[in-house]
C-alpha cells in the first residue's frame, strides 16, 4: 500500500505542477499512468485472493483461443474443436466436413472501401457461418480472410454436398457496405473425414490443398481435396 500511496501522490504533483504552468505533460502521460496504475491495484489487491487469480488465469486462456474481430475460435482452438470432430466421426460411424473458405482479393475491397468497412464485411461474414450451423459444428476465423467449418454428424455423401451448397447459397448473397450491396467471390477447400484420412494436421492441410487449388482455378469455386 506505500508504493500504491506513492504513486497517487507523484500522480497529484504532477497534475497540480500541470495546472500551475510548470511543466506540460501530453495527455497520454496521465492514460499510461491511469492504466500502470489500474494493473497494479488489480494484481496487489487480487494477489492476496488466490481464487481471483485463478478465474482471471481462466479469463485469459478464453480470450487467447477467440479472435478479437469476431469473437470466433482461432486456429489454435479450430483444431481442438477437429480433434473433437474426428472423435464423434469415429465413435458414430459418421462423416465429418471440413470446409476451410477465403474471400478472394480482399485487399482489393479495402482500398476501394476502406480498412474499416472491410472489417465489417468480415465481421459480417462471421454472423452469416455462424448462422447457418448447427449445434453441432464449429465456426472459426483462421487468418484475415479465411474461415474454418467443421460440419460434424453427417450421415451420407449426399448431405455432404447439400450443405456446402447450402453454406455457398448463402455467401452469393450481398454483403451491405454503406449504402451499397456488394457481392463477394469466395473459394472453399473441402477435406471429407474418414474419406480422407489422417492426422489432424493432416485433415486441416488437405483442407487448405482444396482450397489453393480452387484459387488455381480462377477463385470463386470450390475443390474437393482427392489424393489422386
Amino acid at each position: 500500500m506505500r508504493t500504491l500511496s506513492f504513486v497517487l501522490f507523484g500522480l497529484g504533483v504532477a497534475s497540480l505542477l500541470q495546472i500551475l504552468g510548470y511543466i506540460l505533460l501530453p495527455l497520454e502521460f496521465y492514460s499510461l499512468s491511469l492504466i500502470i496504475l489500474s494493473v497494479f491495484v488489480f494484481f496487489n489487491f487480487n494477489a492476496r485472493d488466490p481464487g481471483n487469480l485463478s478465474s482471471y488465469s481462466e479469463v485469459l486462456n478464453v480470450l487467447q483461443l477467440r479472435d478479437p474481430l469476431t469473437q470466433l475460435p482461432n486456429h489454435q482452438l479450430f483444431l481442438e474443436h477437429l480433434e473433437q470432430g474426428v472423435s464423434i466421426a469415429n465413435r458414430q460411424k459418421k462423416f465429418m466436413v471440413v470446409i476451410k473458405l477465403d474471400i478472394d482479393k480482399l485487399s482489393e475491397i479495402n482500398q476501394q472501401y476502406g480498412y474499416k468497412k472491410g472489417d465489417q464485411i468480415i465481421r459480417n461474414l462471421a454472423m452469416r457461418l455462424t448462422d447457418l450451423t448447427r449445434e453441432s459444428d464449429n465456426v472459426a476465423r483462421l487468418s484475415g480472410s479465411e474461415f474454418g467449418l467443421i460440419l460434424n454428424l453427417i450421415e451420407h455423401d449426399g448431405e455432404v454436398d447439400s450443405a456446402l451448397q447450402r453454406v455457398m447459397e448463402e455467401m452469393r448473397n450481398p454483403f451491405l457496405i454503406g449504402n451499397e450491396d456488394v457481392i463477394l467471390n469466395i473459394s472453399y477447400g473441402i477435406c471429407v473425414y474418414p474419406t480422407e484420412q489422417g492426422s489432424i494436421e493432416d485433415i486441416t492441410q488437405y483442407a487448405s490443398m482444396a482450397l489453393e487449388s480452387a484459387k488455381k482455378m480462377g477463385g470463386n469455386t470450390h475443390k474437393y481435396f482427392d489424393h489422386v
